[in-house]
C-alpha cells in the first residue's frame, strides 16, 4: 500500500508527517501488529489511503447513483413491484444511472 500510495502521489498528498511514520515503522519493524491500538490506528490510515485512492467516478457513483437508485427502487416498490427491492444495491445499475447522469446535456434534469 506504500508503493501504491507513494506510485499514485498520495504519500505526502494525503498522510501527514504521524501517519507516515507509523506505516513506514510499523511495516519495517513488525510482521504482525498485536496491539489493538496500534491495528486500529493503522487501519484508519490505510482506509484514507484507500478513499483517496477512489476516481471521481466512483466517488460520484457512490454518492449520486446509490441515492437515485434507492429513489427509483422506492419508486417501483409504490407501484407494486416487488422485485425492485434489489434495484438499489444492484451496482450495475447504479453504474448506469451515473452514466446516465455524467452524460446528459446540461439543459436536462
Amino acid at each position: 500500500m506504500i508503493k501504491k500510495a507513494l506510485r499514485n502521489g498520495l504519500w505526502y498528498k494525503v498522510l501527514n508527517e504521524l501517519d507516515r511514520a507509523l506505516l513506514v515503522l510499523t511495516s519495517r519493524t513488525v510482521d504482525v501488529v498485536r496491539s489493538v491500538t496500534l491495528g486500529i490506528v493503522i487501519v484508519k490510515i490505510l482506509a484514507k489511503l484507500k478513499k483517496a485512492s477512489k476516481s471521481s467516478f466512483v466517488r460520484y457513483m457512490e454518492c449520486f447513483g446509490v441515492m437515485e437508485a434507492k429513489k427509483i427502487a422506492a419508486q417501483a416498490i409504490a407501484f407494486g413491484r416487488s422485485e425492485a427491492e434489489s434495484w438499489a444495491h444492484d451496482m450495475g445499475f447504479v453504474r448506469f444511472l451515473t452514466v446516465m447522469k455524467i452524460n446528459s446535456p446540461m439543459g436536462f434534469p
